[in-house]
């Protein structure tokens, strides 16, 4: 708001713009603005999925206390960039490209970059063509694959000041590219510089000092300013606290928030993930993703490989080669038939006790005693050569696919190994929740493996694998893919769901190349697939209208 004068000076009229709609929602000055009142009443009118954000407040407690049932205080700190007259050099890479968003090409992939880390309006904003003159929005994408990773707003002040701020800025974790962030907002920056703007302003929450500290060290100054925000869905969280499942993990947290935008009620049964969902008279208990809609014998298809795979094979479907074994010369037996070979407990749906690419004899001990910890039943599979994708089916359709990698590192030339995990454990916790990629005897032996030490510092682009296989709790790249599976590949995955008698399934195939859907084997079938990110978010919404049909739309 305005302050208050203290001298007999006038003060200098106020400007007639007061706020730059970006599409997300405003950006409201707060110091052009006589009265509290005044402000309330823009920040309030504000259409629904948008979001506004009265910046620059002063004196919040002069604010607060007029609507404290419709305003609230945002979590945010505001940072502030003085910039010189001088145009700076744009920030270069050999692995990067930064380009203005073309929204002809750019829309999908942005959009999931920001549904993925619960950023909506931005690419709300974007999909609805909402872009203002005073908005440039910015994208990294990667030099090899052109493919976009990073994605944030510069935000001109036009007609209000001759500044700008930078919003929306978002990475996409699984680029796995050091340093993404930090060039993106060099690069707004030397945009900004080349605008003629005076400073940059951005906002930050609270709790994300990876990003504090990157701004504090490129220059940016806390200023003793608040923001203010209207009381809607969006923000929820930030005004009302935990919820009584908040102690949930992500992959049921995902499907109750859903369910009560639907008005269906909840009761959280345990923290470790079991719930009910009631509407209409009915009642679904659930655990994550699996209901009491599967059935026992179905479940125990999933829970036992052996009879898994006897199942698919009887349905003329493609299954790797495997023998159970119980010895240490049995496993060699098989090796010396198979060359390369994977070793995994008999019973379970999850990657626990499973050793892959397994070509010597002393892995194969420690691969057999690994997998023994989980059970005194064991199988070997021969190797299948590949990419892994992880289908998704609910109601026994695909609705979502994603591309599944082993977590790697890059080098920078400058970093050591363990740094550089840690570097990417931060990106990855961001985005994933409950990921991370410990440093322990898998870690250590992967990364032994192709020669490096922990204190070693790997040369500029060079790749270091950290695990033997993929994992959601201790690291796996992740890339939606949906658009790009050829159909082929999602009637094999609508086969193996009907076969099962699994409406909600989860479905691991490995392709050598995916122009060539015929050549799939099925690697793993899960009974409680997770609905997480980066699936997207109308994932969840069919797994709900699986559960309770009657709140689908009638057609007449």
């Amino acid at each position: 708001m305005r302050q208050i004068s203290t001298t007999d000076d006038e003060p200098d009229p106020l400007p007639e713009k007061k706020y730059i709609d970006c599409g997300w929602g405003k950006v409201i000055f707060a110091q052009n603005y006589e009265t509290p009142e005044l402000l309330i009443r823009e920040v309030c009118e504000e259409p629904l999925g948008r979001v506004n954000s009265a910046v620059l407040v002063d004196d919040p407690h002069m604010v607060l206390p007029v609507s404290p049932h419709k305003i609230f205080l945002g979590p945010y700190h505001t940072y502030r960039l003085e910039l010189n007259s001088a145009i700076s050099t744009a920030p270069q890479s050999e692995n990067l490209n930064i380009r203005a968003y073309n929204p002809k090409t750019d829309l999908e992939t942005v959009q999931r970059i920001y549904e993925a880390r619960q950023m909506n309006p931005y690419g709300e904003a974007l999909a609805e063509g909402l872009l203002e003159k005073a908005v440039e929005w910015i994208v990294v994408e990667k030099q090899k694959t052109g493919r976009v990773v990073a994605c944030a707003a510069l935000v001109n002040h036009e007609g209000i000041d001759d500044g700008a701020s930078l919003w929306g800025v978002v990475v996409n974790p699984s680029a796995n590219i050091p340093g993404i962030g930090k060039m993106l907002v060099e690069y707004v920056i030397h945009a900004a510089r080349k605008n003629q703007k005076s400073y940059l302003d951005l906002l930050v929450t609270t709790k994300n000092k990876a990003a504090i500290s990157l701004y504090e060290k490129l220059g940016f100054k806390r200023l003793p300013t608040f923001v203010i925000e209207h009381k809607n869905e969006l923000n929820e969280p930030y005004f009302i606290g935990p919820p009584p499942e908040k102690k949930l993990n992500i992959h049921s947290r995902v499907i109750i928030d859903a369910a009560r935008k639907r008005g269906i009620s909840i009761n959280v049964l345990d923290e470790t993930g079991f719930y009910e969902l009631g509407f209409g008279g009915r009642t679904l208990s659930c655990y994550e993703s699996l209901t009491e809609f599967t059935n026992s014998i179905a479940l125990k298809y999933c829970d036992n490989r052996k009879l898994n795979r006897k199942v698919l094979a009887a349905a003329d479907l493609k299954v790797p080669i495997q023998a159970e074994i119980s010895t240490l010369q049995e496993a060699k037996n098989f090796m010396a038939a198979h060359t390369n070979v994977v070793i995994k407990p008999l019973k379970g749906t999850k990657v626990y006790g499973i050793t892959n690419n397994i070509s010597e004899n002393s892995k194969l001990k420690y691969g057999l005693r690994k997998a023994q910890k989980y059970g005194h039943r064991v199988l070997i599979e021969k190797t299948t050569e590949g990419s892994r994708y992880r289908f998704l089916v609910i109601n026994y359709k695909v609705c979502s696919v994603l591309k599944v990698e082993v977590p790697y590192i890059l080098g920078t030339g400058s970093h050591t190994v363990v740094k550089l995990i840690e570097k990417l454990n931060r990106r990855i916790g961001g985005m994933y929740e409950g990921m991370h990629i410990p440093l322990d005897k898998e870690t250590y032996g992967c990364i032994e493996s192709q020669n490096y030490k922990p204190e070693d510092i790997p040369s500029e682009n060079t790749k270091i694998f950290l695990r033997e296989s993929p994992n959601l709790k201790t690291g796996e790249f992740l890339e939606n893919v949906t658009d790009t599976i050829p159909n082929e590949l999602l009637l094999v995955t609508e086969n193996i769901s009907r076969t099962l008698g699994m409406a909600v399934l989860g479905v691991d195939l490995i392709l050598p190349d995916i122009t060539k859907p015929e050549n799939y084997t099925i690697t793993d079938c899960n009974e409680r697939p997770s609905l997480a990110p980066p699936h997207a978010s109308e994932v969840v919404d069919e797994f709900i209208d699986f559960l309770f049909p009657q709140l689908l739309p009638n057609e007449f």
